[in-house]
């Protein structure tokens, strides 16, 4: 706190600072002027910023002011020294895979991921600005995801990273993990310090792994059916199993194809069947019948090849959203 002695003339006050900081760059320490007579103080050099004046590291600052005391009282006014903390909060994007249906209807393996992506999170004040879940195999690269593309353009909008509860989460694939290394940067929850290179190891790791229960997988089933050829009767119920389940897939497989096939076709068919039907209702008919007439006369027919009749005509109106 200084004080000056009443007086018209102008002075010119120099207030000098002496600082040592042990803060890391992220911090700044501001000078304040506190002005309890603000009318009295007309020049500040150097001029300060909205939170003061901002000086760095170890050095002596000085600031002069130049004063006008008041003629009744004398001006009082204080020079006080304050830490701001910069934001270095990190935007996230929480990235969440399971690889079957069953794991993602049960919530048990999504809500794991979660948990730890939260803990991460709160333990290293990062800001989780979006998640995106994925239930698909992990042989894929997360770019060819229908929500892991979502995730990435987010982080791209952003300029925020990727977290992942675990590195197995993005894939097995240590090519598909370097290629991603290269456009986006990524965290992961149960290793959130872990640097590229260590990354790269752990990748490598998790490919063998799964090299590993490959592997495993082959001469597990080798070995089971050698039992069921030596006439081992639960053996070959287990291989008898597996053969059902896995037509039932490709069956179940098969179906969600075809079924996709035929909408397509559907689709192209109404779309390529509208305007025909449009210039039918332009010519003001008003009755199912005679729509079906005018199409019929077109030598138009129905998606199965039949000609129209009114029944058919209303369920193609019905699927185009067309009214009389």
């Amino acid at each position: 706190m200084l004080s000056l002695i009443a007086s018209r003339t102008p002075i010119i006050v120099f207030v000098q600072i002496r600082m040592k900081f042990d803060d890391p760059p992220s911090k700044s320490t501001n000078i304040g002027i506190s002005q309890p007579i603000s009318s009295g103080i007309r020049n500040i050099s150097p001029k300060p910023t909205k939170s003061g004046f901002v000086i760095w590291q170890e050095r002596i600052f000085s600031i002069a002011l130049t004063v006008v005391p008041p003629i009744d009282n004398s001006l009082s006014f204080s020079v006080n020294c304050f830490h701001t903390q910069r934001s270095t909060t990190m935007k996230v994007v929480a990235y969440i895979r399971v690889s079957t249906r069953g794991q993602g209807d049960s919530g048990l393996g999504l809500d794991a991921q979660r948990d730890y992506i939260t803990r991460a999170a709160s333990q290293n004040g990062w800001e989780i600005v979006g998640e995106f879940v994925d239930v698909v195999s992990g042989k894929l690269a997360i770019e060819d995801r229908p929500e892991g593309a979502k995730a990435l353009a987010m982080c791209k909008e952003q300029n925020a990273q990727l977290v992942v509860a675990k590195l197995d989460r993005l894939s097995r694939d240590v090519h598909h993990i370097a290629g991603l290394m290269k456009t986006t940067k990524f965290k992961v929850a149960t290793m959130p310090q872990a640097q590229t290179f260590e990354l790269h190891l752990y990748a490598a790791l998790a490919q063998q792994e799964r090299e590993f229960i490959s592997g495993r997988t082959r001469e597990a089933l080798a070995a089971l059916q050698s039992r069921a050829d030596a006439g081992d009767a639960v053996a070959v119920q287990k291989v008898k199993n597996r053969s059902d389940a896995l037509a039932k897939g490709r069956a179940v497989a098969d179906i969600t194809a075809a079924n996709a096939i035929r909408m397509d076709k559907i689709a192209s068919y109404q779309a390529a069947i509208e305007p025909h039907l449009k210039s039918c209702l332009h010519d003001k008919i008003k009755t199912l019948q005679s729509v079906a007439d005018c199409l019929n006369a077109k030598s138009l027919r129905t998606a199965r090849g039949s000609e129209f009749t009114p029944t058919a005509v209303r369920r193609l109106m019905l699927a185009l959203n067309v009214a009389f």
